[in-house]
């Protein structure tokens, strides 16, 4: 639904560039995360030294490339 609205949106006001489309492409556009860490987030607390932020990072990137893949596609 955002996607065709922002879609309707440029197609009205071609100046103005597509915010998410263009945020969103860009992160379909990085390779993808390899690594475990985003796994280990539902046993890694945020707090734990050095892993706990990396693995919520790397989660966190996981999701943002589902929802962009759903966007782009309803784009």
């Amino acid at each position: 639904m955002h996607a065709r609205a922002e879609r309707a949106f440029v197609a009205q006001h071609p100046e103005l560039p597509p915010y998410y489309h263009d945020r969103f492409a860009a992160l379909r556009a990085r390779p993808a995360s390899r690594g475990l860490t985003g796994r280990l987030q539902r046993a890694v607390p945020p707090g734990v030294p050095w892993l706990g932020p990396r693995a919520w990072v790397s989660a966190k990137e996981r999701a943002a490339r589902e929802v962009a893949q759903a966007y782009l596609t309803a784009w």
